[in-house]
């Protein structure tokens, strides 16, 4: 004879919305491979479709995003992927002449979508070189007011926390939401093979 459950008995679901059940047909294949991810990951197969899922979904709304900053990002994508085709397929992350050659075709694109005319420095830039010149020399801070020291102090930035980033906790409910530092920037070390 089948027990019963007690009332309350289970898993408990962490976060605000009970979960629904979803029962589809996947091939034997990715079944396989999803199993090996879980256990990789330390979730269980349910928990790793369900975060797989969830990235999906994410994926496509970053993709469905409008405005200059999210389609120079597809551009980007596109052009390297294209250098990469017209390379033989050498990627530019381990090929200096496939690097080179995505470079030159950012270059070529922002040139032409850059606006042209003179060149003033805008309130917030002056108010963090102020701040700036409490502490660095001012030679430094007067870098840090063209656009090449704006643009060189924001990358090398955000590759160094690129570099230090970690994933985020892999017992992390699916529908908990992190911040850059936990989400996407581990992501982007990963995709990047730093």
């Amino acid at each position: 004879m089948a027990r019963k459950r007690g009332p309350g008995a289970g898993r408990k679901r962490i976060g605000k919305e009970p979960a629904v059940h979803f029962n589809t047909r996947i091939d034997p294949e990715i079944r396989q491979w999803l199993e090996q991810e879980a256990e990789r990951n330390k979730r269980s197969l349910s928990q790793e479709i369900a975060r797989r899922l969830r990235d999906s979904v994410d994926l496509g709304k970053q993709q469905k995003q409008k405005g200059p900053p999210a389609a120079l990002g597809r551009l980007i994508a596109h052009l390297a992927s294209g250098v990469e085709r017209a390379t033989g397929g050498r990627r530019w992350r381990n090929d200096a002449f496939t690097g080179e050659a995505l470079r030159t075709a950012i270059d070529v694109v922002l040139q032409r979508l850059i606006p042209t005319g003179p060149i003033e420095i805008p309130e917030t830039v002056k108010q963090n070189a102020e701040a700036l010149a409490r502490t660095f020399p001012a030679e430094q801070v007067k870098f840090y007011t063209t656009p090449e020291g704006v643009g060189r102090r924001l990358a090398l930035g955000l590759l160094d926390q690129i570099e230090i980033a970690e994933r985020p906790p892999l017992n992390a409910p699916s529908n908990e939401r992190y911040s850059d530092s936990f989400y996407l920037l581990p992501r982007l070390k990963e995709d990047l093979e730093l």
